[in-house]
């Protein structure tokens, strides 16, 4: 008896067998046969159609006219500029003054307050020599 050699099957193949075990006008071992696939296959296969079948519909999309998406844009606009004319000022201020913005107890990590900053991590953990 010779070994048979590994299939791979494509996805339109799969889709069809398990189409046909969906509609179950014949048996899961007569259409392994017909197919000539494993029953665990055919199996396996049509659990994943039943599954996955809401992913092949489109979702709908929440309209821009909605109060909340608008409140949305509103609040992405204001932080936009704040966080512009933030950076102008950050600008102004030199050299160590800058360090000192820093807030070790602040909620948002010290590695994201110097990308903020636009100053190096590790100049911040360096203690200067007087």
């Amino acid at each position: 008896m010779t070994k048979r050699s590994r299939r791979n099957h494509g996805a339109a193949f799969k889709a069809k067998v398990a189409f046909e075990a969906i509609k179950e006008q014949q048996t899961i071992s007569e259409l392994s046969e017909s197919f000539q696939v494993h029953r665990n296959l055919v199996t396996k296969w049509k659990k994943q159609l039943v599954d996955r079948a809401e992913e092949i519909f489109p979702k709908e999309k929440a309209s821009d006219n909605d109060p909340a998406v608008q409140e949305l844009h509103a609040k992405i606009l204001r932080l936009t500029v704040d966080n512009e004319v933030l950076s102008v000022a950050l600008g102004r201020i030199r050299g160590y003054k800058r360090k000192t913005l820093i807030q070790r107890d602040h909620k948002l990590p010290i590695s994201r307050q110097c990308r903020i900053l636009g100053i190096a991590r590790s100049s911040v953990y360096v203690k200067p020599v007087l």
